[in-house]
């Protein structure tokens, strides 16, 4: 028989010689999966309809905004509130206005907390999201929450 084994369990045939009928099972695997996003592109799009929330607005941007704008910048902005009354939408509609002043050039991350699901994203899962979202492969990302936040 032609053919090398490897992993104790399969042979590699691609060079080898059939004399007579071969009866085998070609199996392909199609991941049709979007190209991973760019951090600039993480952002959802923004609420088409999005009102009376102008001084929480001014308040958040003012919150973000770079050295030498408006204020000092802070490392992180929490939106509080009650389920469903339009904290992601704030929050989004900020990131965007941000981005469209130039602030964060970089990029700007969003992940879902699911908050009020059942059942909550942890901080693996979180910080998997970012890291994916920031290029770093399935196989490359470390397990457990100190490893991946490091990372």
């Amino acid at each position: 028989m032609d053919g090398d084994t490897y992993g104790g369990d399969r042979i590699d045939f691609r060079n080898g010689t059939f004399r007579g009928e071969a009866i085998g099972k070609k199996v392909e695997h199609h991941h049709h999966y979007g190209p991973m996003p760019h951090v600039e592109d993480a952002l959802p799009p923004a609420a088409s309809e999005f009102t009376g929330r102008e001084e929480e607005l001014a308040s958040l941007l003012a919150a973000l905004a770079p050295p030498g704008t408006a204020g000092t910048p802070v490392a992180v902005t929490a939106v509080a509130g009650l389920g469903g009354v339009g904290k992601t939408a704030l929050a989004v509609r900020a990131a965007h206005a941000a981005r469209e002043r130039g602030w964060f050039p970089g990029g700007a991350l969003f992940v879902d907390c699911h908050g009020y699901d059942e059942t909550p994203a942890g901080p693996e899962q979180l910080l998997e999201a970012m890291l994916r979202a920031l290029g770093v492969a399935a196989a490359h990302l470390p397990g457990g929450r100190g490893p991946r936040a490091g990372r």
